[in-house]
């Protein structure tokens, strides 16, 4: 018996999550199908917010930053985003994957619009976004450049975080932290698997169908699903999740939804085996 769960130790059984019943938007044929292509323009928007992005070109911008899920969360709440997705970035081989990366690391993709945020603001949540200090070879902190400007202004950047860790010495920790983040010209960035995109949001199935999120690509490039994502990682602090959602035009029913969720988790805790539907109808029982 020892032996026979021995042979089967090895794998892991979120390889399987895809078989679940509640994934609704196909991701296994979606990958296969290809409709998240990179190569492909953003669908149109389903929603009233999503059309106001709808033909708006930014500036890229990709950073590695630990999880590239909680680094899409950090960036899908700053104002001046306007896309995020996962992938992976910054080698050679082909077609890497969440078990089989090979020489790429995890990264966030950014679209920004510079006439509200500019690279250097944007590099602020960056730093401020994950420890820059650890030499972690799974998770390295990176910075990907898409041209001569971003890479100047990339390693003004870092300059003046590391003078900030030697001013400000903790008592704790009298010595002055090195930044250990490398500057890197941008590569092919290699979406990730459909089932990493927008996680948390993807779990919540009555949300995707209230704001019309039908595919996996719509999920993907939509800026409203970004800002919900972000929410529901906990981004914002609860006092201040009203005055964030006000501006994204969503249906009471939506509204009233995510404020649960946010409850729901200031009292539970983020990690939980319930669903979405039954922390909702918990609270408003």
């Amino acid at each position: 018996m020892g032996n026979i769960l021995c042979c089967f130790s090895f794998i892991k059984w979120d390889h399987f999550y895809w078989l679940l019943p509640w994934n609704r938007l196909g991701w296994t044929a979606n990958l296969y199908n290809k409709d998240w292509n990179e190569e492909a323009p953003p669908p149109k928007g389903t929603n009233e917010y999503d059309m106001e992005f709808y033909d708006r070109e930014g500036s890229k911008a990709t950073f590695a930053m630990g999880s590239f899920m909680r680094a899409e969360s950090r960036f899908g709440i700053v104002d001046g985003v306007i896309r995020t997705r996962l992938g992976y970035t910054g080698g050679v081989s082909v077609n890497p994957t969440y078990y089989n990366r090979g020489d790429h690391v995890e990264a966030v993709d950014v679209e920004y619009d510079p006439s509200e945020i500019t690279y250097k603001e944007l590099l602020i949540h960056f730093w401020n976004g994950h420890d820059y200090t650890v030499n972690s070879k799974k998770h390295p902190s990176k910075i990907f450049f898409q041209n001569k400007q971003q890479e100047v202004v990339a390693r003004i950047s870092r300059q003046e975080r590391q003078q900030y860790e030697e001013i400000n010495l903790m008592a704790e920790n009298p010595w002055p932290r090195k930044v250990r983040t490398r500057i890197k010209k941008g590569r092919k960035f290699w979406p990730a698997d459909p089932i990493a995109q927008k996680y948390t949001l993807s779990l919540h199935q009555h949300l995707l169908d209230w704001v019309n999120i039908e595919t996996t690509r719509q999920l993907i490039w939509s800026t409203l699903a970004m800002r919900i994502n972000s929410v529901l990682m906990g981004e914002i602090e609860r006092n201040k999740v009203h005055d964030f959602l006000q501006p994204l035009k969503l249906p009471e029913k939506v509204y009233q939804y995510i404020i649960c969720q946010c409850h729901y988790q200031e009292h539970h805790g983020a990690k939980t085996r319930k669903s979405g539907k039954q922390r909702y109808e918990e609270i408003l029982i």
